[in-house]
This record gives structure tokens, sequence and C-alpha cells, in this order.
């Protein structure tokens, strides 16, 4: 798999539904295995920021996102949207807060290939 069209992507008749968290988790999971697919877009240039779209539907945007070490983003949200991610290869520091308390204490965690989170 090399590319993707909106045919590969989940969609319903209804142009309002939103997929799950679940199912948003087993597309990840499902595109993080396909290293064929992932690894010509430059994932694994280690001096790269990488941002690609790979795939929109009313349902579902994909993006591949990679840096090398030290590399990352400043904390942000997603305006409401459901997401999920699945980390294709290496290892990333999250530093994670609820949106709910903005007193809730940072929680940090390291993920490694193949962990996903929603």
């Amino acid at each position: 798999m090399h590319g993707l069209d909106s045919s590969d992507a989940p969609h319903t008749t209804d142009p309002d539904s939103r997929l799950s968290p679940n199912e948003l988790r087993a597309i990840t999971s499902h595109l993080a295995g396909q290293e064929d697919f992932w690894r010509p877009h430059g994932v694994n240039e280690p001096a790269t920021h990488l941002r690609t779209r790979v795939l929109w539907s009313p349902q579902v945007e994909i993006w591949l996102v990679g840096w090398g070490p030290d590399g990352g983003m400043e904390p942000h949200d997603h305006g409401g949207a459901s997401g999920a991610f699945t980390v294709c290869h290496g290892a990333i520091d999250t530093h994670e807060r609820s949106l709910d308390d903005p007193h809730d204490a940072v929680r940090q965690r390291t993920l490694r290939g193949g962990d996903s989170v929603t």
C-alpha cells in the first residue's frame, strides 16, 4: 500500500456521523503496521519534521506526523474533534493534561512503536 484515497476511508451515508474512539484506534493501528506505506513518506529521517495528510474524507483525516530526536510539538487541542494516534516507529514522550480541569497535574508517559492512544 503506497497511497490512500477517500475510498479507503471508513464512511457512512450520514456526513455528520463520527467514528468511535475504538474505530479510530483500529485505523491508526492498522496503518502503523503497514511499514511499506509510511516508510516512503520520510518518517525515519531524523532531522526532518514531517506533517503529511495522507487521507481525507467527511468522517476521517489521517496524517503522518514525525520528528527526529529532541523534536516535538507544543501542547494543543483539536477543538472537540475525536482523535487517535499510533506510534509507527521509535518512541515518544507525551505530556497530557485534562482540558476539563486546568489545575489537573500533567501526566507523562512514553509510548513505543505499536502503542495507540485515543
